[in-house]
């Protein structure tokens, strides 16, 4: 995110989280509160570091975490024309849909944003899968093109899946991988696990209430790029 916007009192730090790995030092996604509410700065911080998991799949991953920051800065450039108004992403996307404004940047950024989220969470899902499950292939490109094929594929067109297809052949062997998410000397795969697995939870909420927020207001969209 651009330096408009501060995160504040809101950043959610959980103390269970080491500080040895990336995982233990990215901004968090929020606790969904019983108003299932998703305050948009906070939002924004954690979806904006995030996106630097892509950076150690390599440079090949450039474009893909540009996308995402682009439907980040649309969403931003939403909040920041009245903070207090869009003080909630809910908010967004309940005074577009009423006014009618179901293609606005705003949402657009946000139907985006989503599918690219869905992406990294079932990617890191197929990361601690994987792990739990003892899997000793080194080579990631299955994981990644497992997390692609049901996120977003489906909103691919014929150039985009190619194109994508191509850059999982230049992925990192999955210890260099992981070692690159280990932040600290003293920091071991054991504990980047424990933090994926808290992590996780809070993430993957964020993203389905996402999903369910866009269904609500009826701005879901089968658009494709």
């Amino acid at each position: 995110m651009s330096g408009n916007v501060e995160l504040g009192s809101g950043d959610c730090r959980i103390n269970e989280f080491s500080d040895k790995t990336i995982f233990g030092i990215l901004s968090k996604f929020q606790s969904i509160d019983e108003h299932e509410t998703i305050n948009t700065v906070q939002f924004l911080r954690a979806c904006s570091d995030v996106t630097t998991i892509l950076d150690r799949l390599g440079s090949q991953f450039a474009l893909p975490k540009k996308d995402m920051l682009g439907n980040i800065k649309r969403i931003e450039d939403r909040y920041l024309t009245d903070p207090t108004l869009y003080s909630s992403l809910n908010a967004i996307m309940e005074k577009d849909s009423k006014e009618g404004h179901k293609n606005s940047s705003a949402i657009i950024g946000i139907i985006w944003l989503k599918r690219g989220l869905e992406f990294l969470r079932a990617f890191i899902k197929g990361l601690s899968r994987d792990y739990h499950n003892k899997v000793q292939e080194e080579n990631l490109r299955t994981t990644v093109l497992k997390a692609y094929e049901t996120t977003l594929k489906p909103y691919h067109g014929v150039i985009s899946k190619f194109l994508f297809s191509n850059l999982t052949r230049f992925v990192p062997y999955r210890k260099d991988f992981l070692k690159a998410l280990i932040t600290d000397p003293e920091g071991t795969v054991e504990t980047l696990f424990i933090d994926i697995d808290l992590y996780l939870p809070n993430f993957s909420d964020n993203v389905d209430l996402v999903e369910t927020l866009l269904n609500l207001h009826g701005l879901n969209s089968q658009e494709t790029s």
